[in-house]
């Protein structure tokens, strides 16, 4: 994956992004991640594939602004996804166990999946996985997933969770991620991490963390 990261970076430095299409950066990007041998994007979805903050939960009555901002940039990878190998993943904070049995707020795969249907975006989405590590950190919740203990900090769970699930290693997966930390602590498991500088995704607005 040295190679991704060293080819990412030229073409950062070089503004490469910034005189082509949102398809034909989606087209550059997805490329290099299958020459490269990735097999796995996992994507955040707050302020990366949507725009805006859905604060984590939403009434969709109310917020369809939140709902109809996934960045045009994310439309342009999932459609070129369509034709790879390469699986989209949403790994997310946004848990639905915070809005259980709610009669209008949504989050976690509902909200994603709402998200697709406002902004007409076609994505394939594989899964989506909806965890707030620190609403699994007692014994009575942890448990419920199978933890011997409370669910690691950052999104180490969710990328683990991907890899059990559809037999991938960790560095075959590359995060996409508005936060620094969750970058941070996905490089220190082994995922390469790419990180959203602005507000959603836009291949201008990529950083490498070195």
């Amino acid at each position: 994956m040295k190679r991704f990261e060293r080819c990412m970076r030229e073409y950062i430095s070089q503004g490469l992004f910034n005189s082509l299409s949102s398809d034909e950066s989606a087209d550059k990007l997805v490329t290099l991640l299958e020459e490269c041998g990735f097999k796995a994007i996992a994507c955040d979805f707050d302020s990366t594939m949507i725009q805006m903050h859905s604060g984590g939960y939403l009434d969709p009555n109310v917020d369809r602004r939140v709902l109809e901002s996934v960045t045009p940039d994310f439309m342009a990878m999932a459609k070129r996804l369509k034709s790879s190998d390469i699986t989209l993943f949403i790994v997310t904070y946004s848990d639905a166990v915070h809005v259980e049995g709610h009669a209008r707020y949504i989050s976690g795969d509902k909200m994603v999946r709402a998200a697709l249907k406002y902004s007409h975006c076609d994505a394939d989405i594989k899964q989506v996985y909806a965890y707030y590590p620190r609403f699994w950190d007692s014994p009575s919740m942890y448990k419920r997933l199978g933890l011997d203990g409370p669910m690691p900090l950052g999104k180490e769970y969710h990328l683990k969770k991907i890899c059990s699930d559809y037999n991938v290693s960790l560095d075959e997966i590359i995060l996409i991620d508005d936060d620094m930390n969750n970058c941070k602590n996905a490089e220190s498991i082994g995922v390469t991490a790419l990180y959203v500088t602005g507000e959603g995704l836009k291949f201008t607005e990529l950083s490498l963390l070195h």
